[in-house]
């Protein structure tokens, strides 16, 4: 009977455990990029060697210090804009709204590819293994989107002890293998590229580099394969406490990690049979290893395959889900694509300021502590915004629609299938590219954004790595053999979104929360510097006596101190919608008087016919009174008959519009 009360009162803790959300740390983080990476290194990169050894492991040096280096612009970024919605939000406040929806798009579209090759992949191993038909491959795929969605819906614990549990699995088979091939490692024997003709019983050793710098430049990407997908784990951003800090630390030990794996992994399958021409053309690389610990054949072997390449298709699912959401939760995207499954609540702790002090001082008086009290409150609030909403599922299964479509695709069309790395490899080189360019922005334009993380390599690190993939993307360009079909598909998307953009999403677009949140501070400054040099260009155009009033300029310290200010669009009302100071002015002790800013429909490109004078303050009601959203014409007139007002207050707002 104590037994049987025992599981039971086990399994009760566990029930309860699972009803509470699970907060991210930084192991999480690391064992996510393991899991999204992490199959690249079993399959893929090998088509490479094709090239030869030595080219091959120049490309992989050079790519794993390109990553290295975004790894910790990203992480920099991070620190200072932690949001959840990968290379998108940086882009749409640093080269601007357009770009930054064609970088969001593209980036979600390379995703949902990973996911498709990396399921055609794993059908393709399971019907090896198994000697089963190709006709089997769409079943595989179908019952794999099944498992994996099941458990990205689900989310919380779930979610990540099986992340955890298949980030280990994986890397311990992989440091296995590694450790476990020493033993037959013969370099001058294996790594020469020699070319065997049993017709003639001759071979013919071309060295280490074969087919010169063509060769070279064609094989260049396939590199990526050790490294691709690290950059997703910020959009875990809004699951993690204290993410300014957290997120940067599990990156940059992922990328190390990976950077560490991916060259004991080259290395050593260089050296070990059936040499580097036959390794090149292999489906599974560490068959021929384990093969040889084992004493079993290839076909057995290939299980110990199976749970990377699982875990990489798994792992994908999740940055392209939070992506898609964040599209459209600035309403790029319909509105239905971010509808998510309703979180649990966070872990349940009494964060009040008087069981704090009476857990410490138990017999003392509780004191006023004003700051203690800050404290307290914004550690409340913090944990209870972490993850309200748990997953983005319909994301997930339109994304993974669009997946099993393509894993159609390449069934019945084996040409689309052979040309889709190409397309993906392009779209993350690109985005990588915004990144670097979007870190640059940060560190020159937005210097009085407090950054929790300094990158060691600064400016220089991010043209490093993107003159990297600058070199990646002339390699898709120009020295691919696909008859330029990545180039054309690629402009064939690019034309299809600019028609959605201009024809529709340019009109509803608008920031999400999330954005408002931790953007808008960026997209103040980019706007203001934009309007701060229209201003100067329109004063060297005119006389000097026709120069613009000093009072038509209008600061953001005015903005913030202001309770109301009301904008006449040519469709639109506008309205203050007061938040937090920290929202608004994340830098050290600097303000930003010197920016000038008018409204969120402003930032988004909406024409203004008003402008608004630069010490005008409109009189305010207390600060507890609730902003009207119907504002009248008549108050809107007034910002031309009151041009001045001494009164001032302290209550921090931003000014957003909304439709008529």
């Amino acid at each position: 009977m104590e037994i049987k009360a025992k599981i039971i009162n086990y399994i009760h803790s566990l029930n309860e455990k699972f009803k509470t959300q699970y907060l991210v740390k930084e192991f999480d983080l690391w064992a996510l990029g393991i899991t999204i990476v992490i199959g690249g290194q079993y399959f893929g990169w090998n088509a490479g060697l094709s090239s030869g050894f030595g080219s091959m492991a120049i490309a992989t040096c050079l790519m794993g210090s390109a990553y290295v280096g975004l790894i910790l612009s990203v992480s920099e970024i991070s620190s200072a804009l932690p949001f959840a919605g990968g290379a998108y939000g940086l882009a749409r406040c640093s080269v601007g709204f357009y770009p930054g929806f064609l970088v969001g798009c593209f980036e979600a579209f390379e995703y949902v590819i990973y996911v498709a090759t990396s399921a055609v992949s794993l059908g393709t191993m399971i019907c090896e293994l198994l000697g089963l038909s190709v006709t089997y491959q769409p079943l595989i795929w179908f019952l794999f989107y099944v498992s994996a969605l099941s458990i990205q819906i689900i989310g919380g614990r779930a979610f990540w002890y099986c992340n955890n549990t298949m980030a280990i699995v994986s890397l311990l088979i992989l440091l296995i293998y590694c450790f476990g091939s020493c033993q037959y490692i013969n370099y001058d024997k294996y790594t020469p590229y020699i070319i065997t003709d049993d017709t003639i019983n001759s071979t013919t050793d071309k060295g280490m580099f074969v087919g010169g710098m063509y060769e070279f430049m064609k094989i260049f990407p396939l590199a990526a394969w050790f490294y691709v997908g690290v950059e997703s784990i910020p959009f875990a951003a809004d699951k993690v406490d204290n993410p300014k800090k957290v997120i940067p630390m599990g990156m940059i030990t992922c990328v190390l990690t990976l950077f560490s794996t991916s060259l004991l992994v080259y290395f050593i399958t260089c050296g070990i049979p059936p040499g580097v021409e036959q390794t090149s053309s292999t489906l599974a690389v560490f068959n021929s290893g384990f093969s040889k610990m084992f004493n079993l054949t290839d076909k057995q072997v290939l299980v110990l395959s199976l749970p990377a390449t699982y875990a990489t298709a798994f792992g994908f699912i999740f940055p392209y889900g939070k992506l898609i959401e964040a599209l459209s939760d600035s309403k790029l995207l319909p509105r239905i694509l971010g509808t998510k499954t309703i979180g649990v609540p966070p872990e349940t702790k009494d964060y009040t300021r008087e069981s704090r002090l009476s857990s410490h001082h138990s017999n003392s008086h509780i004191s006023a502590n004003d700051e203690e009290d800050k404290s307290v409150k914004s550690d409340e609030e913090h944990r209870n915004s972490i993850d309200v909403k748990s997953t983005p599922y319909v994301a997930m299964l339109i994304g993974s629609g669009l997946g099993y479509f393509i894993c159609l695709l390449q069934y019945y069309c084996p040409y689309i299938g052979l040309q889709l790395f190409n397309i993906c490899i392009l779209s993350a080189f690109l985005a990588y590219i915004t990144q670097c360019v979007g870190y640059i922005v940060l560190l020159t334009k937005f210097k009085t954004i407090k950054r929790e993380f300094h990158s060691p390599f600064g400016i220089f690190g991010a043209i490093y790595s993107a003159l990297i993939f600058s070199i990646g993307v002339v390699s898709v360009i120009y020295f691919q053999t696909d008859n330029h079909f990545a180039i054309y598909v690629f402009m064939c998307m690019t034309g299809l979104l600019s028609c959605y953009y201009y024809g529709y999403a340019s009109k509803k677009q608008t920031f999400s929360k999330a954005e408002q949140k931790i953007l808008f501070v960026a997209h103040v400054i980019t706007y203001n510097g934009a309007k701060r040099r229209q201003s100067q260009m329109k004063a060297k155009k005119r006389p000097s006596h026709a120069s613009v009033p000093s009072n038509l300029s209008y600061s953001s310290t005015n903005a913030i101190n202001s309770r109301k200010v009301s904008i006449k669009h040519n469709h639109n009302l506008a309205r203050v919608v007061p938040i937090a100071s920290n929202q608004l002015s994340q830098s050290n002790n600097e303000s930003l008087d010197s920016e000038k800013f008018t409204s969120e429909k402003d930032l988004l490109g909406t024409s203004i016919s008003t402008n608004i004078p630069k010490d005008f303050n409109e009189d305010h009601d207390s600060d507890d009174e609730k902003v009207d959203d119907n504002i009248k014409y008549k108050k809107l007139n007034k910002i031309e008959e009151e041009p001045h007002s001494s009164k001032k207050l302290s209550s921090p707002l931003i000014i957003r519009s909304f439709k008529d």
